[in-house]
């Protein structure tokens, strides 16, 4: 083998290991809904599926619109800063919301529902949901 060829094998070499293809980005659908409960203010929902989640704020009627990932997910609450506060106002406090315990935690919600492709445009989730042992146990969504 020459160094001409040689050259040529190792600059392919050299090229193909530095293709770093990103992963297919996780599709993500329209949802829209509501929360109903009271306490609302400075909170938000995450839609989780089991690679990526994502979060979008509630108003303070409960309801919402954003995107969430395509697929099987949990949905549970989160203190998102109030936007009514002074931008230093921090996150909502779980202990101190009166919410169970088990809609901030995302193992341990009773909120679950499936994306599809189209979107969802219908959720509604109950913060009076009965908070079961039994893990099988869904509420709220489609």
């Amino acid at each position: 083998m020459n160094k001409f060829t040689l050259s040529i094998v190792c600059l392919s070499f050299m090229l193909c290991a530095s293709c770093n293809r990103a992963p297919a980005p996780i599709p993500r659908a329209p949802v829209a809904g509501k929360v109903v409960g009271e306490k609302l203010d400075g909170l938000g929902i995450v839609f989780s599926e089991s690679t990526t989640s994502e979060s979008i704020p509630l108003n303070s009627d409960g309801t919402f619109t954003g995107e969430a990932p395509v697929g099987d997910c949990v949905v549970y609450i989160y203190g998102a800063p109030n936007e009514s506060a002074s931008p230093d106002a921090g996150h909502a406090d779980p202990k101190s919301s009166g919410i169970k315990a088990a809609f901030w935690d995302a193992e341990k919600t009773p909120w679950k529902t499936t994306i599809t492709a189209e979107g969802v445009t219908d959720l509604e989730f109950s913060l009076d949901a009965k908070v079961a042992a039994d893990p099988g146990s869904s509420h709220g969504g489609r």
